[in-house]
């Protein structure tokens, strides 16, 4: 079953004593939303668990290895056929080990 960005809060909150407003804050300022807008994120990928956002705030906090964009720059942004920027780091957050485009997130 999955767990909406309340659940998964609540549980990081009971059983790992970080803060719910600052888990999703450190999300937020990593790549570049609000924190609400990391909750609505969270509740429309019902694939993402607690043990993703673990990960992304471990991530965050952790510097080694080099971080996302300087190791990850080809899968956060897509070039057009003639060479135009179609997205941008700014586009994506990444929850888990996986990366997620914005846009297609809204669409949900």
């Amino acid at each position: 079953m999955s767990m909406g960005a309340d659940e998964i809060l609540k549980v990081l909150e009971k059983d790992y004593g970080l803060d719910p407003e600052n888990v999703l804050l450190i999300i937020s300022r990593e790549y570049s939303a609000k924190p609400e807008e990391v909750a609505s994120y969270i509740d429309l990928l019902p694939e993402v668990t607690v043990e993703d956002i673990l990960i992304t705030i471990h991530e965050i906090d952790n510097p080694y290895p080099l971080r996302r964009f300087v190791w990850e720059p080809n899968q956060v942004t897509l070039t057009s056929k003639k060479g135009d920027i179609e997205s941008e780091p700014k586009d994506w957050i990444k929850l888990g080990p996986k990366w997620y485009f914005k846009p297609d997130i809204l669409k949900k």
